[in-house]
């Protein structure tokens, strides 16, 4: 097998591992975690392929990528040192950015090489993208079963949310929402393998798969009951639709209404749920009035350090400080300000957070120019853009990137869109 071709599956076998993120060793005393050590591996397969071969490309970001992303690194930087780094600090560069990015950036050489190097003819191949798709949509799906496996064994919390082995319901969601997307995406293309189109049962095999894996997936999404990533995993699959969808006026307002439809019918399911309760009649000890609390205390950070923030990992401690400005406190455990754009300013800065949305708009403007002039890859970004959007929506309740697993998926969602 080729060095390039295990580089390629090195990089696969990174996204199969996100469940584990957690699971780690140390190394003269610093913790290394499975992800990691894979990227390592790769990362040192990858020199060892520039100095032996002369077939790797190497292919130039854009600038109007590296731009941004310089931005955040010198933004986290930055609030890093000027807040006195630690240890802490230290650990979450390298694994919450450090670690992701260079994910990422493999994983960019490696399928621009696998289509060079490969002659890879999209119209009749399982070309490189989508196998990291599959990956992806795949570890999602396999997730969930075992999630399911919790459900039924009763294994849920106080007020019956389904948790699996993560640390919350919101933490399962946040991981498996990408297969919402994706796993429309393949039950649309019918996995898009050339046997399929000459052989039916195949055919249909991969296409009941593909169904039923994507409804279980999302009847575990749904037993988390995490109402912000259940709605904004509706709205982005919709939007998603809707936007990709060149049909009549008639249709488009079809999805609309099947859009409230389907919230709707989730909200209507919860009217006897007791947190669905506590958010209507806004009970002070709701989920949506902890986190006004949350957001209140975040802002007043802000205002007293709007410029360098308060830096990574420092959330916690700070914001228990902030208790004497708005008693009483509903909550005392809070890594986070539950907004990803709240939690990039107060530990990248505001340097930081201007380079996230320009990575951001940057990136979805490369997207669109793909539309225009790429047909044979239409569902693919289409598919990549509505994940991210889902991820912004749910980035205004929550915070899908400041976690192992979710960092990776974050910078595997930027390098399949490069």
């Amino acid at each position: 097998m080729k060095p390039q071709t295990i580089l390629h599956y090195l990089l696969l076998a990174t996204i199969a591992t996100l469940p584990f993120a957690g699971v780690h060793f140390f190394v003269l005393g610093v913790p290394l975690y499975m992800p990691e050590l894979l990227v390592i591996i790769g990362s040192a397969l990858f020199v060892w392929i520039q100095w032996h071969t002369d077939t790797f490309e190497i292919k130039k970001l854009p600038t109007s990528i590296i731009v941004p992303i310089t931005l955040l690194l010198v933004g986290l930087f930055s609030s890093a040192f000027f807040n006195g780094i630690t240890s802490v600090q230290l650990g979450i560069i390298k694994s919450w950015f450090f670690f992701p990015l260079l994910f990422g950036w493999l994983l960019v050489q490696s399928l621009h090489n696998q289509t060079i190097n490969e002659k890879i003819q999209l119209e009749n191949s399982f070309f490189p993208e989508k196998k990291a798709l599959f990956v992806w949509y795949a570890t999602t799906v396999l997730v969930a079963c075992v999630a399911l496996v919790y459900f039924f064994q009763g294994n849920l919390t106080y007020d019956g949310r389904l948790t699996a082995f993560y640390l919350s319901p919101n933490y399962l969601a946040l991981f498996l929402f990408p297969g919402v997307l994706l796993g429309w995406y393949f039950i649309t293309k019918n996995l898009g393998l050339p046997q399929m189109r000459s052989n039916d049962i195949k055919k249909n095999i991969y296409f009941i798969s593909a169904v039923l894996s994507w409804v279980v997936l999302c009847t575990t999404i749904y037993l988390t009951l995490s109402y912000t990533i259940i709605t904004a995993s509706i709205l982005g699959f919709f939007i998603m639709v809707f936007i990709a969808s060149n049909r009549s006026y008639f249709t488009r307002i079809t999805l609309v209404a099947l859009c409230v439809t389907f919230i709707s019918f989730f909200l209507l399911l919860q009217a006897n749920n007791q947190k669905f309760s506590d958010i209507i009649n806004f009970n002070e000890r709701s989920s949506l009035a902890s986190r006004i609390m949350i957001w209140q205390a975040s802002s007043k950070m802000i205002v007293d350090h709007p410029i360098i923030g308060i830096g990574p990992g420092n959330f916690q401690k700070i914001y228990l400080g902030y208790q004497q400005y708005f008693p009483p406190y509903l909550e005392w455990a809070v890594p986070h300000p539950h907004n990803i754009y709240l939690a990039l300013w107060l530990q990248t800065g505001i340097i930081g957070l201007i380079g996230f949305l320009a990575l951001i708009i940057f990136w979805i403007r490369g997207i669109l120019h793909t539309l225009l002039i790429d047909t044979e890859k239409t569902s693919i970004q289409w598919t990549l853009l509505g994940i991210l959007i889902t991820l912004l929506l749910i980035g205004l309740l929550d915070t899908p990137y400041w976690k192992t697993d979710l960092a990776y998926e974050f910078w595997l969602l930027i390098a399949l869109g490069l």
